[in-house]
């Protein structure tokens, strides 16, 4: 199992709930495992200059298998200073689970390496500090308040935006918006439920149209 935390600094999150639209159309959450592989990719690049693609893309492909299960933390909606956002407890991690990984230690080092050098995910504000949960008993991942939707039908709770399975993360290092609707390259929009108050209430959901 992999299971990857994510602590928002500043306490809010900030992402358009739609590729190509701007946050005041609608604010994304859960945040996209999508979007946290793309953060993974440009931190890779601006920040891990040592790290060769042999190195690299296996580490990503872990986060690119089945759709992950989600720990969220309450996430209000806020705003100021004319943005809009959602509060979150910068204490209180986003936990992402991906119960079926089987890392081999090179692979779960190198993703390590490319978490700590995470620094931003989301859009204005959304600074992070990113790791490899350890020391996790077998079956953690069933304290996740936020799962895919078995089988992948109907509308969910939510529709999130995740990595197709198989992807090939070299794809995703491109604009969030392809042009003409479509979802972005190597990306699926899956249908995933929720516990109560889990979500909060009117905030924006990846786009319906591709949802599989």
């Amino acid at each position: 199992m992999i299971a990857v935390d994510v602590a928002f600094a500043a306490g809010c999150y900030r992402a358009a709930a739609r590729p190509g639209l701007s946050c005041t159309a609608g604010q994304e959450w859960p945040p996209s495992p999508y979007r946290l592989v793309r953060a993974l990719i440009a931190a890779w690049k601006f920040s891990c200059p040592g790290m060769g693609e042999s190195e690299a893309l296996p580490a990503l492909r872990l986060l690119c298998g089945e759709p992950p299960s989600l720990l969220l933390p309450e996430a209000r909606p806020g705003s100021g200073g004319g943005a809009r956002f959602l509060r979150v407890d910068a204490s209180a991690p986003v936990r992402l689970f991906w119960g079926s990984a089987r890392p081999r230690r090179s692979e779960a080092e190198r993703l390590a390496a490319l978490l700590r050098n995470l620094r931003y995910f989301g859009g204005t504000g959304s600074w992070c500090d990113a790791s490899l949960a350890s020391g996790l008993p077998p079956g953690a991942d069933r304290a996740a308040n936020c799962r895919p939707r078995r089988p992948s039908r109907g509308e969910g709770a939510a529709l999130v935006l995740v990595p197709e399975e198989g992807a090939d993360p070299g794809r995703m290092y491109r604009d969030m918006e392809p042009g003409g609707g479509a979802l972005p390259p190597g990306s699926a929009a899956v249908p995933y439920d929720a516990d109560a108050g889990a979500l909060p209430p009117g905030s924006g959901i990846a786009p319906r149209a591709g949802a599989r």
